[in-house]
């Protein structure tokens, strides 16, 4: 959206599969005061963000981690790879502990909890395009903080790879290796192959043992 003053006008996309969602986003972007950030598209998943793409250069992408077939951080592989000047910042429901500083270190921008847009969509997005700079919430820079100050002692589950964290906290909830294959996109003998690796890095032998670590450290919601 141009301003007559001349101001130069920011492309959002917003990549969620929520509809409730993406219309919240609007909501707070029309509330500003300001109305040089547009929401120039909303897409749903990869093929639909990446097919976006071929035919518009946005400059900023909201993305959402919790989504069918490819996730956001597959995703945000992706568009480091390809789109490296387009900036990422990544939406979510989960904590900072959960994924904050994994997305950070894979090259997003930003880290923004669901819970918490009303009251810092805005400032995320300026802090990105306006100042150039990586949006750090009080909460995320706590995480960070405390990576930094321990850093062998990190948790093992830092070691897994993106896929590695996800089959695992997918079997921690219960699902069965067939349900975690479909959902993913993958082979069944690939997600025993990811569940062998993940095991052996935690030093767990069960999906009993899995559950119990990833509840003891926070990695999913309890029931």
């Amino acid at each position: 959206m141009s301003s007559s003053t001349g101001t130069k006008s920011y492309k959002l996309v917003v990549v969620d599969d929520h509809p409730l969602v993406r219309e919240g986003l609007k909501q707070v972007l029309n509330r500003s005061e300001s109305n040089d950030i547009e929401i120039v598209g909303e897409v749903s998943n990869s093929d639909e963000l990446f097919e976006f793409l071929k035919n518009e250069h946005p400059d900023i992408i909201l993305l959402d981690i919790n989504l069918p077939g490819k996730n956001g951080l597959e995703i945000l592989n992706d568009l480091t790879q390809q789109y490296p000047d387009i900036p990422v910042l990544m939406l979510t429901m989960h904590p900072a502990d959960r994924f904050a500083v994994r997305t950070l270190k894979g090259g997003a921008s930003g880290y923004l909890i669901k819970s918490s847009i009303t009251e810092e969509l805005e400032t995320a997005l300026r802090t990105v395009l306006k100042d150039k700079k990586k949006y750090i919430s009080p909460e995320v820079a706590e995480e960070l903080a405390e990576q930094l100050d321990d850093h062998a002692g990190q948790p093992l589950h830092n070691l897994l790879s993106d896929r590695e964290y996800q089959v695992m906290t997918m079997l921690a909830k219960g699902e069965k290796i067939a349900d975690i294959a479909e959902t993913l996109s993958l082979g069944v003998r690939t997600v025993h192959t990811y569940r062998s690796r993940l095991m052996e890095k935690l030093n767990l032998k069960s999906n009993v043992e899995i559950a119990h670590y990833a509840i003891s450290h926070n990695l999913i919601d309890q029931p």
